[in-house]
């Protein structure tokens, strides 16, 4: 399955700011669609070159992907990375604290989220902040 270019895009974006994500990752984001992509749009070409851009102008590039916006599918994609970086031993911590103050959450989004953040610690017997977003 194909994860639309939109939410992806948002969640390299966001994820960003959060510190989840580089900016190599979503330049690698870039270049990969653009190797599999037909007619890759504009957008992902200018990320691919972005190399003198400065963060603001890049967050506005990837804002500019276009497509429909998923927040669900967003959320899933910013904390499947974090997942991915807490087992090979990253500390997310800060990350998903910020991301509380990055993403909107419904109450039962932080409950879900503290539960499974601390299913997850446990499960690779990590120590860390268990008190995320809320």
């Amino acid at each position: 399955m194909t994860i639309p270019q939109k939410p992806e895009a948002e969640a390299l974006r966001i994820g960003m700011l959060a510190g989840l994500f580089t900016r190599a990752d979503a330049v690698a984001w870039a270049d990969n669609l653009i190797g599999e992509l037909d007619k890759p749009c504009n957008e992902l070409i200018d990320l691919s070159t972005s190399d003198g851009l400065d963060g603001s102008s890049f967050a506005a590039l990837l804002s500019s992907i276009p497509g429909a916006a998923d927040a669900a599918l967003t959320k899933r994609i910013l904390f499947g990375r974090a997942r991915q970086k807490l087992s090979q031993g990253g500390d997310v911590s800060a990350c998903l604290a910020q991301l509380g103050d990055l993403v909107a959450f419904s109450d039962e989004e932080k409950k879900g989220i503290k539960d499974d953040t601390a299913k997850f610690l446990a499960a690779y017997e990590l120590k860390g902040e268990t008190r995320l977003l809320g």
